[in-house]
C-alpha cells in the first residue's frame, strides 16, 4: 500500500473515525482538514495482501482463474440495476434500525460481518443462518492458517512446557528458543532477540534475572492465546 493510505483503508469499517489531510501546505494548522472515512470498500488486487491488520478488517473472496472467454468488456453500466436497487433500499430504510442480533463470529471479524447478517436477517432469517455458517467457516480457516505462524509454534513450545512453567512460575526465554530450534533446519532457527519479540507479541511479560530473561507465568494470557491460535475452541 502507498504510504499515507493505510489509515484510510484500515479504518473504513469504523463509524466516526476520521483522517487528517493537509490541503494547504503553506498554512500548517488552518490547512489541515479532517475527513470522515467510514464506508464500504472493495479492494481488488491480483497479488496476495500480506498485511495482518488489513486481513483482520476484510472479508477475503479469492476468485479462481476463469477458463471462459468474455467477448464484451465489463463496464459500470452492467451493475447499474444493482446500484439502483441498493439506493432504493437505503432510501426506504434510511432511518430504520437494523434487527438487533448477536455477532455472527467473535472479535473484529464479527464486527465487520454483523451488518451484512443484519441486512439479510431483515428479509429472510433462514438465509441469514447460511451467511453466519459461511463466516464461521471463514474464521475457522483463519485460525487454522494462524497455527502455521512462528508465533503459534512458539506458543506450542510454551504449552508443552506449561506444567513445569506453572510450578516454577517462570521459564527462560533461551530455553523456549532452544526447544523451538530443536529438530528444525538452521534456516528456520530464531535468534534470541526474535524469540523475545515473539514472546512480547503474545502478551507475556518478561523480566531480567541473573540466569537471563525469563517469561512470567500468566494463566489469563495463556488461555487467551490458546483461543486466538485455535489450540482450544471459543
Amino acid at each position: 500500500m502507498r504510504n499515507g493510505c493505510e489509515d484510510v483503508l484500515l479504518n473504513r469499517y469504523e463509524r466516526g473515525v476520521g483522517t487528517p489531510r493537509v490541503n494547504k501546505p503553506d498554512l500548517p494548522i488552518e490547512g489541515i482538514e479532517q475527513f470522515e472515512i467510514f464506508g464500504a470498500t472493495v479492494i481488488a488486487t491480483n497479488k496476495p495482501i500480506n498485511d495482518d491488520a488489513m486481513e483482520s478488517r476484510t472479508i477475503p473472496i479469492e476468485m479462481p482463474e476463469s477458463s471462459r472467454d468474455f467477448e464484451n468488456p465489463v463496464t459500470s453500466a452492467d451493475a447499474l440495476s444493482i446500484r439502483e436497487r441498493c439506493l432504493a433500499y437505503r432510501a426506504i430504510h434510511f432511518e430504520q434500525a437494523l434487527p438487533e442480533i448477536s455477532k455472527p463470529v467473535p472479535k473484529r471479524f464479527g464486527d465487520i460481518t454483523k451488518p451484512l447478517v443484519q441486512v439479510v436477517y431483515e428479509f429472510d432469517p433462514k438465509r441469514a443462518k447460511v451467511l453466519v455458517d459461511l463466516f464461521a467457516k471463514m474464521r475457522q480457516d483463519r485460525v487454522q492458517e494462524s497455527v502455521q505462524t512462528t508465533e503459534a509454534q512458539v506458543l506450542q513450545v510454551l504449552i508443552d512446557q506449561e506444567q513445569d512453567w506453572v510450578q516454577s512460575g517462570e521459564i527462560r526465554v533461551e530455553k523456549v528458543r532452544e526447544l523451538f530450534n530443536l529438530e528444525r533446519p538452521d534456516r528456520f532457527h530464531i535468534a534470541p532477540k526474535t524469540a523475545g519479540n515473539i514472546v512480547n507479541s503474545l502478551g507475556f511479560k518478561k523480566k531480567k534475572m541473573t540466569h537471563g530473561m525469563v517469561i512470567t507465568w500468566d494463566a489469563e494470557i495463556m488461555d487467551a492465546m490458546k483461543r486466538r491460535y485455535g489450540f482450544i475452541q471459543n
